[in-house]
């Protein structure tokens, strides 16, 4: 007795979104989401400027956060998981490396840098220098 498969249209339309993406970036992806590396988010508020990624599976000295004056720029690398002796019957994690630069808003301070590496989330924290931050102005009634 013959038994047929079900179709699946999400797997038909997720195989669909892999094989665009490679046509679109000259290659394979590294991971389901990456396409020019990690995303980020980055957001301002008085004090500075916070950047966050997802980076699971990277260890902590792993990143390199480096400044100049409004630029700043991330570079991380984890290396492949290999078992010896194993034989893979799928292997998608493989080693990586990326390098992103983001052009802020105004100078940062260097020297009050942060950087935090908390359960595969990346946080820098990028303090803007005194002299840059919003001053009140009072108003005198004449």
């Amino acid at each position: 007795m013959l038994t047929a498969a079900l179709w699946n249209p999400w797997q038909e339309i997720d195989t669909f979104r892999r094989e665009v993406a490679t046509m679109l970036n000259g290659g394979p992806r590294w991971g389901s989401d990456w396409a020019d590396g990690p995303s980020f988010n980055v957001y301002s508020g008085e004090n500075g400027v916070v950047l966050t990624a997802e980076l699971p599976g990277f260890d902590s000295t792993a990143f390199d956060v480096s400044i100049q004056s409004d630029t700043v720029t991330i570079r991380g690398k984890r290396n492949a998981e290999i078992v010896e002796n194993a034989r893979y019957h799928l292997r998608e994690r493989n080693a990586v490396e990326f390098e992103k630069s983001f052009r802020l808003p105004f100078p940062v301070d260097a020297e009050k840098t942060e950087a935090a590496y908390e359960k595969g989330i990346l946080t820098v924290r990028l303090h803007r220098p005194e002299q840059q931050k919003p001053r009140k102005i009072g108003v005198r009634t004449a």
